[in-house]
């Protein structure tokens, strides 16, 4: 089945394919022999003991179970031999190699940065990252003499081309040195890293376990979780959320569009869930993610940059979007993550794209093509995760009036 957003150029193929990064193409919730996602929940759960948090960590947003329960039938079916077949027994192959390699990025530990670097205090178990867009002045790669006010200087377009005049650099040569210094604070705080090590260490570990119940892989899997989410001497402080993200050394100590760095989050719940429908987490593991995703929501709520990142007109607000609804969705909070839609989603399309599809704020980036995949994809999960939370409103077939909107003001830049 195809569905497309008419006016905005979207188009998701809904066919039911294992991709070889370990995820999941969606499908439609029944099976060809009438078996429903709900009734496969049922009966992954009629064994599991009631408890206080029934219910979490049952089910998935992002991937469909119906089409992972039917790729595993085709899977073990020794008697199938077919294209299909080949290329899932490739994609679990391949899920299990991305799994094993990042896993080998341990430890997943929020403890790793160096204590008192841009006065931060390692005890706090706070997340820190810094913008990939700055360095400082003195690391300027093109060594303009250009004086600035502040230690650290964005990458503008109008920098670098200042900067390629100074220097007559060709763009290549540009690139590979902003490369090799963009990222320097980032060396000195590994945190984004470490939780992006994470997502693609847990996603492809539990695709790889679901299929071929390695559990060797799963509890390395688990282990991982356990790092960065439940243990007291390595998990991430949720209270304090991304208070410390995105940061410009010497400048600002975050900035909102640092929601970004948790994008990820909602596929790695999808993928937790898997490892728990398959009984690899424990309760004090549910109940302990639980706590903690409640607290990051309510930080994510209460201290501006949800708010600020739902106001802003690209990508971020998408992303945001996306990233509320799908912890609300896994935290029992339907209601909520549909009236979060039912509220936003048209309006964001409004204040971003014109009526042919084209993204004007994204396309005056360094890197268009990039950004309007990002940005097209966002609103293309901020869909799915719509119709998830049970919302009748349809906007893959909604109509962008960019003209009519009128484009609201953000009070956190």
């Amino acid at each position: 089945m195809e569905r497309a957003m008419t006016c905005a150029g979207l188009l998701v193929l809904g066919s039911v394919t294992l991709v070889n990064a370990g995820t999941f193409r969606h499908a439609a919730s029944e099976d060809s022999d009438g078996t429903t996602h709900a009734d496969i929940l049922r009966m992954k759960t009629q064994s599991r003991q009631a408890s206080s948090y029934a219910g979490f960590l049952e089910d998935t947003y992002m991937w469909d179970m119906a089409t992972l329960e039917a790729r595993k039938r085709v899977f073990e079916d020794t008697n199938v031999n077919s294209k299909d077949k080949d290329d899932i027994d490739n994609a679990v192959k391949e899920a299990k190699r991305l799994g094993e390699k990042f896993l080998e990025r341990c430890p997943f530990s929020i403890m790793l940065k160096e204590d008192g670097f841009d006065g931060q205090d390692k005890s706090l178990h706070q997340y820190v990252s810094y913008s990939t867009y700055w360095w400082p002045c003195n690391f300027n790669p093109c060594g303009s003499t250009r004086a600035e006010a502040r230690e650290y200087i964005a990458t503008s377009y109008e920098a670098q081309q200042m900067d390629l005049a100074l220097e007559n650099l060709s763009a290549a040569e540009f690139a590979e040195k902003i490369n090799k210094n963009s990222t320097l604070n980032n060396a000195y705080v590994p945190d984004k890293k470490v939780f992006y090590n994470l997502h693609h260490a847990i996603k492809n570990a539990a695709i790889a376990y679901y299929f071929s119940g390695d559990e060797e892989l799963s509890d390395s899997a688990v282990k991982a979780f356990r790092e960065f989410f439940i243990n007291e001497d390595t998990k991430m402080n949720p209270k304090l959320g991304l208070s410390r993200s995105q940061a410009v050394l010497g400048y600002v100590d975050s900035r909102i569009m640092g929601i970004m760095d948790f994008r990820l989050i909602v596929e790695i719940l999808d993928a937790l869930a898997v490892l728990n429908m398959k009984g690899a987490l424990t309760e004090s593991d549910r109940e302990g993610l639980y706590t903690w995703l409640q607290d990051y929501k309510t930080w994510l709520e209460t201290e501006g940059y949800w708010e600020g990142a739902i106001n802003k007109i690209n990508n971020h607000a998408p992303m945001a979007l996306m990233q509320m609804m799908g912890i609300a969705m896994h935290l029992g909070e339907k209601d909520q993550a549909r009236s979060y839609y039912n509220d936003l989603a048209k309006d964001m399309i409004d204040s971003q794209m014109e009526s042919d599809g084209a993204l004007p704020d994204e396309l005056s980036r360094t890197r268009p093509t990039h950004y309007v995949a990002y940005c097209l994809a966002a609103f293309a999960h901020m869909a799915h995760l719509g119709a998830e939370s049970g919302s009748s409103m349809d906007i893959w077939v909604y109509c962008p009036n960019r003209a009519k909107h009128q484009v609201r003001v953000h009070g956190i830049s």
